[in-house]
């Protein structure tokens, strides 16, 4: 975890709009060299995912203009550490395609079934009372 603690990672915002996390290689007067930078975007269930900036390329180094950045911050450890994790997975195999917001409500939907199984409290849908 200490050798975690070391890594300069940050979260930069860019003017196009792009969000990236990525560990800082070298921080140059104009620009940021950025080894491994993962996009950062929101799914329907209200978390956050990482996949490749870049899946297609082999590179593992790019240049950032500072002039392309809104911000750019540290990020917490816990973030860090998936980060970390993810690049070193990403970097012999090309990722898997984003599942689509009905795929992960589906999946939602089936956790939510399978933990109210479990404590035996399945609700009942709302059916509306039909008057003949």
């Amino acid at each position: 975890m200490e050798d975690l603690k070391a890594l300069n990672v940050r979260h930069f915002k860019l003017v196009n709009g792009d969000e990236i996390v990525a560990l800082v290689s070298v921080k140059n007067n104009d620009n940021w060299i950025l080894e491994r930078p993962l996009t950062v975007s929101n799914n329907i269930l209200g978390s956050y995912q990482f996949a490749p900036w870049f899946p297609f390329s082999e590179a593992k180094l790019f240049k950032v203009l500072k002039t392309h950045v809104i911000q750019h911050v540290p990020i917490s450890d816990n973030v860090k550490e998936s980060y970390v994790k993810l690049a070193l997975q990403t970097k012999t195999q090309i990722p898997e395609q984003a599942r689509s917001d009905e795929e992960l409500l589906a999946e939602y939907e089936q956790k939510l079934i399978d933990r109210y199984a479990e404590e035996g409290d399945i609700p009942e849908p709302d059916v509306p009372e039909t008057i003949h």
